[in-house]
């Protein structure tokens, strides 16, 4: 099963913050960081699954998916980060995960805790019921199994020092009775494994790969520690039943789904909702179960729709006397999701009008709403500044969308995310201090 889709698929190594598999998201504004240089921004809320974080160091790793599909280690500070909740879900997660490692106390916990939410209560059971069988039928076998295995082991012994062909079919007589007694005390184990079995099939069946795949990898485990490793040419009736699923094929899709998960809140944290769209439709492809892609695809649609809902109102005033009110929609939608084809298309159509109300250019009248002394190049400086340097991470906004006051208090927010030097932060605020009475009037 893939670490990054859930929170608990690596070994957990927690130190004083954060352990290794844990979903953790932002609760500010942050950048992310790659080796040492600024990444990409990312907004509060976006969610990551944490690396590691090195003790004494207010530094977190955190996965992210290159658009190659190649996954590497970014960073963030300790204290930017917060534990994401645990939902149902990833409670049932948690608990397959833990019953793989063989933790069936810390599993079963788990899986009462998600059985809270109605909506999971039969959910939670069909991964339940069949463990909980195997676990009884478990323990009473592994008391016999050890005893005969250890009469066995004498046995064999015996026949390596047995002399002449009737000792020799006295010590086989013995061994024939304990590998009797060996099936016998295995079969209720061996009859709840092929219930568990079915029930991991059955799983799958259902949309719920990534359970299926933890619980079938369980029980194997728990099949070789009671019964040990049968031969693969074994007949069904000489041991525990083996697993009724295509493990490449499931491993695949619960990879893919938990890459699409993570790909998906990659694309919302940029605004790419046709992208993001497009990822949860995949994980729900291979994994139609996945409740966390399910949520991810309601969060999508909504924007989606709220995005067609601004296009309509910037194309029915994309010009005439309600032209302030398109542009404020178009820039709206945008917000929404910044890859919405028929916004983008709408963008290049009304660009003059855009760049009129987003970065107007400089214009002789707009000296006289400048600091005494500044120039028409000084403004034209500052302006090239905001329009390159600011629209690196996000398109410009409306200049009138906020006060000088805010301009200042956000210009000083980001100067350092947009690595401004000198005096360009104050450059930018010279262009923008005089060109916001003249945006959207040119």
């Amino acid at each position: 099963m893939l670490p990054l889709g859930v929170a608990v698929l690596m070994p957990l190594q927690v130190f004083a913050g954060f352990g290794a598999g844990d979903l953790v998201q932002l609760c500010r504004k942050e950048t992310l960081m790659f080796k040492g240089e600024a990444f990409l921004p990312a907004p509060k809320g976006q969610v990551f699954t944490v690396f590691k974080q090195e003790p004494g160091k207010d530094l977190v790793y955190v996965a992210f998916i290159q658009k190659d599909g190649g996954v590497i280690a970014v960073t963030l500070p300790e204290s930017a980060l917060e534990l994401v909740p645990p939902d149902p879900w990833i409670l049932l997660q948690r608990a397959s995960d833990s019953f793989r490692e063989q933790r069936f106390d810390e599993s079963r916990r788990l899986v009462g805790q998600a059985a809270q939410d109605p909506e999971y209560k039969a959910l939670a059971a069909t991964f339940q019921t069949p463990v909980d069988l195997v676990l009884a039928a478990a323990k009473p076998a592994a008391f016999a199994v050890k005893d005969i295995r250890a009469a066995l082991s004498a046995l064999e012994q015996k026949r390596k020092t047995a002399v002449g062909p009737e000792a020799e079919a006295q010590v086989k007589a013995l061994m024939d009775t304990q590998n009797a007694r060996l099936n016998l005390a295995l079969k209720p184990f061996s009859d709840a494994m092929g219930k568990a079995r079915v029930a991991a099939f059955e799983l799958d069946r259902s949309g719920y790969a990534s359970l299926a795949l933890a619980l079938d990898d369980g029980l194997d485990r728990l099949s070789v520690a009671l019964a040990g490793k049968r031969s693969p040419d074994a007949a069904p009736e000489s041991g525990v039943p083996v697993s009724k699923l295509d493990r490449a094929e499931v491993l695949s899709r619960v990879n893919k789904a938990g890459f699409s998960l993570v790909r998906c809140r990659q694309a919302m944290a940029v605004r790419r909702m046709m992208e993001a769209s497009n990822y949860v439709n995949e994980g729900l492809a291979a994994e139609p179960g996945h409740a966390g892609l399910k949520a991810l695809q309601a969060k999508v649609q909504e924007n989606l729709t709220d995005a067609d809902d601004r296009y309509k109102v910037a194309s029915a005033n994309r010009s005439g006397r309600n032209l302030a009110q398109g542009l404020l929609a178009l820039e709206r939608g945008l917000k929404i999701c910044a890859d919405h084809p028929k916004l983008m298309a709408l963008r290049v159509e009304m660009s003059g009008a855009m760049e009129g109300s987003t970065s107007p250019a400089v214009i002789p009248a707009m000296l006289k709403e400048a600091k005494q002394g500044v120039t028409k190049d000084t403004l034209e400086e500052g302006r090239r500044i905001y329009t390159t340097r600011c629209s690196e991470c996000h398109d410009l906004e409306m200049l009138d969308s906020r006060s000088i006051t805010g301009w200042k208090n956000e210009v000083r927010k980001m100067a350092g995310k947009a690595h401004l030097k000198g005096n360009q932060e104050d450059l930018i605020m010279e262009y923008l201090t005089a060109a916001q009475p003249f945006a959207g009037k040119s």
